[in-house]
């Protein structure tokens, strides 16, 4: 059965893991939970997460800088923090270039 095509949440990814795999939706719940963990682990600790034809999420230093606070309009000092940068896989960018046009 198709999935209509709304935005893929948490919730959306565990219901697609129930319907896929045919488990509980605790099941399909503790497996998410456990996927996401995992991923979040690898990155903190590693630095990196690279899951083949989809995609590599790196950690990124991004300095301290000026900015301005929307609310006042005075300029502020944004800290340097980390984030999380992802570039996509080559089959990932193909995939969504073969589907079709947009609704």
């Amino acid at each position: 059965m198709p999935h209509p095509r709304v935005a893929f949440n948490r919730s959306a990814f565990i219901e697609r893991i129930h319907d896929e795999l045919g488990v509980p939706l605790k099941t399909a719940t503790a497996i998410a939970q456990t996927l996401i963990d995992l991923c979040i682990k690898s990155i903190v600790e590693e630095g990196d997460l690279s899951i083949r034809n989809f995609g590599r999420f790196h950690v990124q230093e991004k300095r301290e800088r000026k900015g301005r606070d929307p609310v006042t309009g005075k300029d502020t000092i944004l800290p340097a923090h980390k984030g999380v940068v992802f570039k996509y896989a080559e089959a990932l960018r193909l995939a969504m270039n073969q589907s079709g046009p947009e609704d």
